[in-house]
This record gives C-alpha cells, structure tokens and sequence, in this order.
C-alpha cells in the first residue's frame, strides 16, 4: 500500500473522483499531496498587444490579471474541497499537503517532476477540464502514464 501519494488535480469533477477513490480506498496514515499546476493567462493574454486594438488593447493587462486570478481562485477552491474530503475520510492534516505551482513548462512534466520527490503513487483524473477553463487532457493523464518512472500511476475514470 503506497504511504506517499500524489494526487494531480484542478477543478475538474474527475479530479475529484481521484482525490474521493484515494480518500475511501488508502489508508488515513498515508501521506498525501494534492498537486495543481495553473496555465499561465489565456492565449488572449498571449498575443503581442501591438496587434490589439481599441478597447481590448487599453484594458489587456487589467483582463489577463483578471483571468489569472479567476484560475487562481478556482484552482485553490477545488484544493480546499479534495482537503475537505480528505479530512471527513480521517485523514490528519499533518498527512496532507497542498502545492500550488505555475506551469513552467508542460503540465504532465511537471507532476513527473513533482513525482520524484519521493512518492510511491501519482493518482489523477482521467479527464479534465477544457484548456480554456483548465489545465488537464485526456493527453495529460496518458503522457504521465508513459512517462513516469519509478512511480506508480492511477488513472481514476
């Protein structure tokens, strides 16, 4: 039975299957991570604002704070609800951690990254949300299946 777990989430209801099939199946001692990782603004956000015109190109900056901090505040709702439901499990809270990271690179790279830092399982959703309001594919959960080495994975359907 796996004593250090990772559990790569957002806001997405299969991540929260994933967080409830570890909160009922592993035990309440287990060590636990509920790992996020937020795309950085849209693709809005993205463009050169030289090629903006009007009024997008005048409040640009003011929209793409604001769409990050929509995704901020939707990630770190689903964070507090799978702790929730870690915790109604019996859980302690000293065998829970939350990590909250900005995409550096590619999402499935960083839970393997995040991977090697001593967990025995990475569990995630099977899907997740669209790219426009999330940050999980159906690609994602496949690449860490792949790609993780010396780590189980859990794809929760």
């Amino acid at each position: 039975m796996p004593s250090n777990v990772l559990v790569a989430m957002d806001e997405s209801e299969s991540s929260m299957k994933a967080v409830a099939f570890v909160a009922k199946t592993f035990a309440s001692d287990c060590r636990v991570t509920l790992l996020s990782i937020m795309r950085p603004v849209d693709l809005v956000c993205e463009m050169d604002t030289a090629a903006l015109h009007g009024y997008l190109a005048a409040h640009h900056p003011e929209y793409c704070r604001q769409v990050d901090a929509r995704k901020e505040a939707a990630l770190k709702s689903a964070q507090r609800a799978a702790r929730q439901l870690l915790t109604d499990a019996g859980f302690g809270d000293e065998n829970i951690t939350v990590v909250y990271k900005t995409m550096r690179a590619d999402v499935a790279l960083e839970i393997i990254e995040e991977s090697r830092n001593g967990y025995d399982l990475i569990a995630l959703g099977r899907r997740g949300l669209s790219p426009v309001k999330g940050f999980f594919l159906g690609s994602v959960s496949q690449k860490v299946l792949s790609s993780a080495k010396d780590v189980s994975v859990l794809i929760v359907n």
